[in-house]
């Protein structure tokens, strides 16, 4: 759906990941003993470390290397799947390319793999002149930023350090 928003972009993806991290971090606190109040906040911390890790999963779908990755890239555009990298690049394209992304979409601009290929390699090489990257690593970072401050009242400890330790990770 060439038309998704972002809004419902966030809403697929909250379902998805996020809502699998976010209900695994409160249902670990939570037989970990804590209160529900704090679980509560490790859900949060959760939710938003799934939407970050979504948003830069898709980012890397799009413009990463398989050979870094170790795993098929352009998977999401193959299926059609419209992702936060690919919404931010058709509303910065120019028309032309704006008016490509729907025929590809619309299943009329590959006729043989290597043609998919070639339109893969397009997009990609507009993502990275647009700045696509950059963009959704900004808004992950947002994500990752509130995660952290669901964990700020704890106190400091080795498990405290450890998750945290993954929202750096993860924008490396």
């Amino acid at each position: 759906d060439l038309t998704l928003t972002r809004a419902n972009y966030l809403k697929i993806i909250g379902w998805k990941t996020a809502s699998l991290m976010g209900g695994s971090a409160h249902a670990g606190a939570l037989l970990g003993g804590v209160t529900p109040a704090r679980a509560a906040r490790f859900g949060v911390f959760g939710r938003s470390f799934g939407l970050a890790f979504q948003i830069l999963d898709d980012t890397q779908d799009l413009v990463g290397e398989e050979e870094v990755q170790g795993k098929s890239l352009g998977t999401d555009l193959a299926l059609g799947q419209m992702t936060l990298p690919l919404l931010y690049l058709r509303d910065v394209a120019r028309p032309e390319l704006r008016s490509q992304l729907a025929q590809w979409f619309n299943g009329n601009g590959s006729h043989t793999p290597a043609q998919a290929r070639e339109q893969m390699n397009r997009i990609k090489e507009e993502a990275i002149l647009h700045k696509v990257p950059a963009y959704c690593k900004r808004v992950a970072g947002n994500y990752l930023l509130k995660a952290r401050q669901a964990l700020a009242p704890f106190p400091e400890s080795p498990h405290k350090d450890s998750l945290l330790a993954l929202t750096e990770f993860l924008v490396r």
